[in-house]
């Protein structure tokens, strides 16, 4: 069955809705008559959010086009957002307080491959000892592990300033975008690189 009629439901002289009848039915028979005074028989053109002054039909207008230090402004916290997301794929896998003490950890191990004691590293022997590891084995470890994820801040830091100054000497909302997309995929593939994969 083809559609025979378009018509447009007219609300405070905007169309709020359009209705497609098929062949053979009558608008005035399918609908409440208030729906009927409300309807204009209208063209494939027209779109619900159009106005009706009446006599003409009109799109909307055009979105104002955002001011571009705040189309910049809003990028700029999007990529700070997407680098906190890369890092989160190492910090997200441990609870903040053994987030918060790998600092701790780092220098103790240090300490101990630089040929200190136990009593010199108390944190790390009580969790060498919980991983049924020795102290000097545990201390590689931690450093290993530290270089590793000093590595990928260094990275995320690199490309977050870099698409930073993209970012600012862009001249127009597209340069802008294309400068975020540009930092999005160097970053996960550097991501990759590094071993880390979306969570």
């Amino acid at each position: 069955m083809g559609i025979e009629m378009r018509y447009a439901r007219i609300a405070d002289e905007v169309v709020a809705e359009i209705i497609n009848l098929p062949e053979g039915v009558d608008l005035a028979k399918a609908f409440h008559p208030s729906i009927v005074s409300a309807c204009k028989e209208v063209g494939d053109d027209v779109q619900v959010g159009w106005t009706y002054d009446g006599d003409t039909f009109a799109p909307p207008p055009a979105p104002p086009t955002p001011d571009l230090d705040i189309v910049k402004a809003a990028a700029i916290r999007t990529m700070i957002g997407y680098a906190d997301s890369i890092t989160a794929r190492i910090t997200s896998r441990y609870p903040a307080a053994e987030v918060a003490s790998w600092p701790t950890q780092e220098a103790e191990a240090r300490i101990v491959l630089a040929g200190g004691t136990r009593s010199d590293a108390p944190l790390l022997t009580v969790l060498a000892a919980a991983n049924q590891m020795e102290l000097s084995d545990f201390a590689e470890l931690v450093i290993d592990n530290a270089t590793t994820y000093r590595q990928v801040i260094a990275a995320v830091q690199v490309i977050r300033g870099a698409t930073e100054i993209a970012i600012n000497a862009a001249q127009s909302s597209e340069a802008v975008d294309a400068a975020l997309a540009s930092a999005k995929e160097i970053a996960e593939a550097k991501a990759a690189e590094l071993g880390l994969v979306a969570s």
